[in-house]
């Protein structure tokens, strides 16, 4: 086992193709040497997680009946230690700013690539009691043209950061590479970048002005 490596691991989501890929790619990381449980409720996610006490939790926002949130406020008072990931696909900045009030460990994307989802475990292990943010919930949160950037823009612009090519992009995204530089131009013109490094800096500029040390 790796050092500081959860030994148990709780995933909920309603969409059970998600479930696998994560657990894949958990399971990938960790060497197999790991109890993975998942749930596709809130109810049944507090169920298990009551019975076995695990050490990180992997859950959406969005479930039906009992919402994300209510599971995270009940984790929190039952283990108040327990390091609580959310994966969302939500652009709503509120219901993500009452998601860190409950006390979540970090915020993915549901778009995340595998590496992404390996780095966030990473952070867990090595920086316990920190605060994780992928680069596309910092540009929601933290103002990055977040108004003025439409969900897709910045999903791309996300992309872009993370170094991936119009290519890459439109692949991930199921569109055409023609589509991907029209919104890589609105980006531009909305950020007054002249090249992709441009666009890079204007991200990461902005990052350090609104929160130097984001994950501590």
């Amino acid at each position: 086992m790796l050092a500081n490596a959860p030994s148990r691991i709780i995933l909920c989501d309603d969409h059970y193709i998600s479930l696998l890929g994560i657990e894949s790619i958990l399971r990938k990381k960790l060497h197999n040497q790991v109890i993975i449980q998942t749930a596709t409720t809130g109810e049944t996610a507090l169920e298990l997680f009551k019975a076995s006490l695990p050490d990180l939790v992997f859950i959406d926002l969005g479930l039906p009946k009992m919402q994300g949130l209510e599971v995270i406020q009940s984790i929190r008072e039952i283990k108040p230690t327990c390091q609580i990931f959310v994966l969302t696909a939500s652009t709503d900045t509120h219901l993500l700013q009452q998601a860190f009030k409950a006390g979540i460990s970090g915020l993915l994307q549901k778009n995340n690539s595998s590496a992404n989802i390996e780095s966030a475990l990473d952070f867990v292990m090595h920086s316990p009691g920190a605060t994780y943010m992928d680069t596309g919930i910092k540009l929601l949160l933290e103002g990055h043209g977040g108004a003025a950037l439409t969900k897709r823009e910045y999903q791309v612009l996300t992309f872009i950061v993370e170094g991936l090519t119009s290519a890459e992009i439109a692949l991930k995204m199921d569109c055409s590479i023609t589509t991907i530089k029209t919104y890589r131009v609105r980006i531009m013109n909305k950020s007054g970048a002249r090249n992709t490094a441009e666009m890079i800096a204007w991200f990461l500029k902005g990052n350090s002005k609104r929160n130097l040390g984001s994950h501590t």
